[in-house]
């Protein structure tokens, strides 16, 4: 994934893509580049990038946390 460093981008992203700074053309062709020169780094990265989404942004685990911390705050287990 390549995308522009704004925002929580960087929260999304992290290590798994590449983050530009906006209208920066230089490493924009630096990150397809790194894509068509790795294409099994890029796989691999895809896949963990995609484990890390649904591990942290899947509405089952926010809802989780949601209900943790209103238990928390209630002071019920």
């Amino acid at each position: 994934v390549i995308a522009t460093d704004v925002g929580s981008t960087y929260e999304i992203l992290s290590t798994y893509g590449y983050l530009i700074e906006p209208h920066n053309v230089e490493q924009i062709s630096n990150a397809i580049l790194a894509i068509i020169n790795n294409p099994t780094r890029e796989l691999n990265r895809a896949k963990e990038h995609k484990k890390y989404v649904q591990d942290t942004f899947d509405w089952t685990v926010i809802s989780n946390r949601i209900f943790q911390v209103l238990n928390d705050i209630m002071g019920t287990p």
